[in-house]
């Protein structure tokens, strides 16, 4: 049987148990005790059963993880369009693709060849391709993208550090990649409507932009449908 303090004992005023200290099995404290203003239980504690809380106590809220920062999660995404487009320029290449233009410049010396994505209907179908396997594929193996994680990002369900599952992973990439591509891919049916097109993509930028600043959790509107949340190490 381990040690009951006598029956009506009290503990003095601002009394804080040693650190780790663990009441022994089946203690329960007398009736009126209040804890001291301001105690707190040691982490891991657990009251003994049956044992009711004191009116008033609020239990410790746990800290959460540290949201990535605006500033950095923009660095990853300007790196990630860079590689996403320097590997839609080589497929395009490759495959010779409509919306990859080819320059050929003759010299005395040598001949030169230089390709480029035309702003045009069938480089933003390209660009939504390798964009679509290179950040869902992303976020389903290392939890984010190279370039999130080259910063120190991770992208995290909502409730807990796991990987999306890919329905959420296909969600947040339709929201965030995919609707800009559909709008610019348009041009393919009507190409005089590129410039219309283009201040579309910059609104549904704006509209990306505009969401996860304001989110108290840095959550835009892609990680709000998808049930996602960016984190850093």
């Amino acid at each position: 049987m381990g040690y009951q303090p006598p029956p009506g004992y009290q503990p003095p005023p601002g009394y804080q148990p040693p650190r780790g200290y663990q009441p022994p099995p089946g203690y329960q404290p007398p009736p009126g005790y209040q804890p001291p203003p301001g105690y707190q239980p040691p982490p891991g504690y657990q009251p003994p059963p049956g044992y009711g809380m004191p009116p008033g106590y609020m239990q410790p809220v746990p800290t959460g993880p540290m949201l990535a920062s605006f500033g950095r999660r923009v660095g990853a995404l300007i790196i990630d369009a860079l590689v996403i487009g320097i590997v839609a320029l080589v497929v395009g290449a490759i495959a010779n693709v409509p919306g990859v233009a080819q320059t050929t410049t003759l010299t005395s010396s040598n001949t030169g060849t230089t390709y480029m994505l035309t702003n045009s209907g069938w480089s933003s179908l390209l660009v939504a391709v390798v964009s679509g396997l290179y950040c869902i594929g992303g976020w389903l193996v290392w939890s984010g993208t190279p370039a999130q994680r080259l910063l120190g990002i991770h992208v995290y369900r909502f409730t807990g550090p796991q990987a999306l599952a890919f329905q959420a992973a296909a969600l947040r990439w339709v929201l965030l990649f995919g609707i800009g591509s559909v709008i610019g891919a348009l041009a393919v049916v009507s190409p005089s409507l590129q410039g219309i097109l283009g201040l579309g993509q910059l609104a549904w930028l704006v509209v990306l932009i505009v969401t996860t600043s304001q989110s108290p959790t840095k959550q835009g509107i892609h990680d709000r449908y998808a049930g996602s949340l960016v984190v850093r190490n």
